[in-house]
């Protein structure tokens, strides 16, 4: 039976996606923050545990009502910051300053603190200069490798295409049921997998703006996003024009359409 091929995302607000090489990686979303001119009184003092998260570099502040939702480079996850906690205007401070510097911060995260999907932060501490070097040689030098979408290798078939997703979908590297964070990984192991079949792909980042992306992922939640990352293969159908496919098997199915939904 034919399949029937769905896209994964619906984008809450804004989105933009590029194409670029599987060889070359990388994310790169320019800062930026909502206006908020009143912030509110710091009276709350939490006492339920925290710990180190690791260090990150925020690529984005989304300031609205009491709270800062922040994007970060290294996760596709979702943060945020509740503004009337003690210390948040100081921790908000550290992860704006950062922001503009696009170096890393560490941050601390509560052991039970998740709010619809998104990690509620406790505490940021400014980075190591041993952390902020490392930072900048392995990782901010490093920008996306745009291609156009006739670039990507063609496979010969449809067939063909979804002989490749099983044996990516099979591979025990995935883990696919792990839906808050990952897809960086899962992309390029893919990617790994497609070239050990003889055939190339490119991956397609879909980033936020201002708001996450998000994914239902069961009847009763949805998962939030700051990017999402999957590879993007071209075959050629029964007629043979050539299509583009996204391998990602996020919520438990194959091979989608490549095309990008945004809620009205």
């Amino acid at each position: 039976m034919k399949k029937t091929f769905s896209y994964l995302f619906v984008l809450l607000i804004g989105l933009s996606c590029t194409f670029v090489a599987c060889t070359k990686d990388g994310k790169n979303s320019a800062p930026s923050e909502e206006n908020n001119t009143n912030p509110p009184l710091q009276t709350i003092v939490r006492t339920d545990s925290s710990k180190v998260f690791g260090n990150l570099t925020p690529t984005m502040v989304n300031l609205k009502n009491n709270r800062a939702d922040i994007f970060f480079a290294q996760t596709p996850m979702v943060f945020t910051l509740d503004l009337r906690e003690k210390n948040s205007q100081k921790n908000l401070e550290l992860i704006k300053a950062a922001a503009k510097d696009e170096i890393p911060v560490m941050i601390s995260v509560y052991k039970n603190g998740i709010l619809e999907s998104k990690i509620e932060i406790a505490a940021v501490e400014a980075a190591s200069k041993q952390t902020i070097d490392k930072y900048m040689l392995d990782y901010a030098p490093k920008r996306p490798l745009t291609t156009k979408e006739e670039d990507i290798p063609l496979m010969p078939s449809e067939a063909k295409m979804n002989l490749i997703f099983s044996a990516c979908a099979s591979d025990p590297v995935q883990t696919f049921a792990f839906k808050s964070d990952g897809c960086y990984a899962r992309a390029q192991q893919i990617a790994k997998i497609i070239a050990m079949n003889g055939y190339g792909c490119g991956k397609l980042f879909i980033y936020a703006t201002s708001a996450p992306l998000a994914v239902t992922v069961n009847s009763f939640c949805c998962q939030q996003w700051s990017y999402h990352v999957a590879p993007l293969v071209r075959f050629k159908n029964a007629a043979g024009v050539a299509e583009v496919r996204v391998f990602d098997g996020i919520d438990g199915q194959s091979v989608y359409e490549q095309h990008l939904e945004k809620a009205s």
